[in-house]
């Protein structure tokens, strides 16, 4: 989901100053949120993504996945939406768009370490038909889980864009511990993942 802001330098009274371009709608997009349940993706994510929608940025083409280890049905997922924008998101809350988006979410149970786990995410993805093609895996896991959910998103074909569409992973911060952490972390999503789908 790319949410272009481009800054254009503009001289004035002898100095350069920076406007912004106006964004524009994201493109069709199903967000894969990797510890959907988490209070990264309640206080957050959900938050962001509903204030989002009331500037204009997401389109009608707009899907949510959620995937974590808690057991709970795609009703209970969505209920937690609910729950975490009337509890973290503004105040008050516009009921029809907490329900727009929560009404776009499913949700998928499975271990972060388990290759099942992608294998049915793969599956889940091809049979939502009412879900957009290109894909933005979001991590709101610990980082100790960043590099194996990139590798087995690769490992079944999840972050191949050779059919059109397209597949972005965002890496939640601590991005390593230091700097040789830094760039082995960097060395080894790079391994899989071309630059711009980072």
């Amino acid at each position: 989901m790319e949410l272009p802001s481009t800054s254009t330098p503009t001289a004035r009274a002898g100095c350069v100053e920076l406007t912004q371009a106006p964004a524009g709608v994201a493109d069709p997009c199903t967000m894969v949120i990797f510890g959907a349940t988490g209070e990264l993706a309640m206080r957050k994510l959900a938050p962001a993504l509903y204030n989002l929608k009331g500037e204009g940025l997401l389109g009608e083409a707009f899907a949510v996945v959620g995937v974590g280890r808690n057991a709970l049905t795609r009703e209970r997922y969505q209920q937690e939406i609910d729950r975490g924008l009337g509890k973290f998101g503004p105040t008050p809350t516009d009921v029809a768009r907490a329900k727009w988006l929560s009404q776009r979410a499913s949700y998928l149970t499975g271990s972060f370490d388990d290759d099942a786990t992608y294998r049915r995410l793969r599956e889940h993805l091809a049979q939502r038909t009412d879900a957009p093609a290109n894909v933005l895996f979001y991590l709101a896991t610990p980082p100790s889980l960043f590099e194996p959910v990139i590798e087995r998103l690769a490992s079944v074909g999840l972050t191949d864009e050779s059919a059109g569409a397209w597949r972005r992973v965002i890496i939640e911060k601590p991005f390593g511990r230091d700097l040789d952490s830094a760039r082995a972390l960097n060395q080894r999503v790079l391994a899989v993942l071309r630059e711009p789908q980072v």
